[in-house]
């Protein structure tokens, strides 16, 4: 998915009559985690769109690309919605620097005071919800854009706590 897929997403469904359009969030993965975070600027959105997301929340979301990777030099996330946002991060992500999720946040609510919090997984690799088993595998991102071997171990109480945290943040973000 990119920008235009998820911003058309949000479009078809606040036309919806079933779906109140102010309560529409989005969670992301990886890939998917850093889309939910370019949700999350407001330059983002087309002038001529009445619609944001209401919150947004991103696992493992490859941060360092918002620190000073491509997004950073796009200055992805210098105008923040101040919806709120959820960051969930692995300490042994073999994409990011273990601090670089925290810096997305304070840089986010420098501008907007309080809208983004960050859960940090000690121990814990990219994809710790994987259903494959322990696997390793080659990508040119890893290792904040240098490439290299990505390892993941699932961990089923991370998985677990993951999900218990994002069902309570949107619960608290968008309400019934």
């Amino acid at each position: 998915m990119s920008d235009p897929q998820v911003l058309a997403a949000l479009q078809y469904l606040s036309v919806n009559p079933s779906i109140a359009p102010q309560k529409i969030g989005i969670l992301g993965m990886s890939y998917g985690g850093a889309l939910a975070l370019r949700m999350a600027d407001e330059k983002t959105y087309p002038s001529s769109s009445p619609s944001r997301y209401a919150a947004m929340a991103a696992l493992y979301p490859t941060c360092w690309a918002f620190v000073d990777g491509p997004a950073a030099k796009s200055q992805v996330l210098s105008y923040p919605t101040g919806r709120p946002l959820l960051i969930l991060a692995a300490s042994k992500d073999d994409y990011d620097a273990p601090d670089d999720c925290q810096k997305v946040a304070n840089r986010v609510n420098a501008t907007r005071p309080g809208m983004a919090a960050v859960y940090m997984y000690p121990g814990a690799t990219h994809q710790w919800d994987s259903t494959r088993g322990a696997i390793s595998f080659s990508d040119s991102m890893a290792h904040r854009g240098r490439g290299g071997n990505v390892s993941v171990f699932p961990q089923p109480s991370v998985t677990q706590d993951a999900a218990a945290r994002t069902a309570a943040f949107f619960a608290g973000a968008l309400g019934n």
